[in-house]
């Protein structure tokens, strides 16, 4: 399959990691409702790369700031090797009509802009997590940019977007 940044401007990524294993199994859906499945990450190139100029540069940080603080780059070719290893599944017709998912500037531009906030004071150990999250490619820097929607790990965290429950409800559940 030919991947590029023209076709998949974004991408959402549901991600569930197992609290005693730590195997991960998700899949990414592109802008057409097409899914890649994946449930071992061997192979894979490492694509999340710590930024770690913002975090030399900043002096000071403590517990609370310091993830704030943390800037993820995701490579377009690490990206696209790793959907290659994916298993790919076409979504239904009726299915994608009905669930299709477009995403503007508007919702990317809240969607960035808003505080990731948690949605439960409880602590839980072990807990396995499923995180959801939209990929989108930043002409700029030439690299995609993770907006976290939400996760339900130990807390759970929500971005408090407008558009946040919208996007997460027309996803699989893994």
């Amino acid at each position: 399959m030919d991947f590029n940044v023209e076709s998949l401007p974004y991408l959402f990524h549901i991600e569930f990691t197992d609290s005693w294993t730590h195997k991960s199994k998700g899949v990414f859906v592109d802008p057409n409702g097409t899914e890649y499945r994946y449930k071992d990450t061997g192979g894979w190139k490492p694509f999340y790369e710590v930024n770690e100029t913002i975090l030399n540069d900043t002096i000071d940080i403590d517990a609370e700031t310091y993830f704030a603080n943390i800037k993820i780059v995701i490579k377009p070719e690490s990206l696209f090797h790793n959907l290659s290893l994916c298993r790919t599944k076409k979504p239904f017709t009726s299915w994608f009509s009905k669930n299709k998912v477009v995403v503007s500037d508007e919702i990317i531009k809240d969607l960035m802009t808003s505080e990731v906030v948690r949605t439960s004071d409880f602590i839980i150990h072990d807990a396995p997590t499923t995180t959801y999250s939209l990929l989108v490619y930043d002409g700029v820097s030439g690299s995609y940019k993770e907006i976290h929607l939400c996760s339900t790990d130990y807390r759970g965290t929500k971005n408090s977007s407008v558009y946040t429950d919208s996007l997460v409800a027309k996803f699989p559940r893994l």
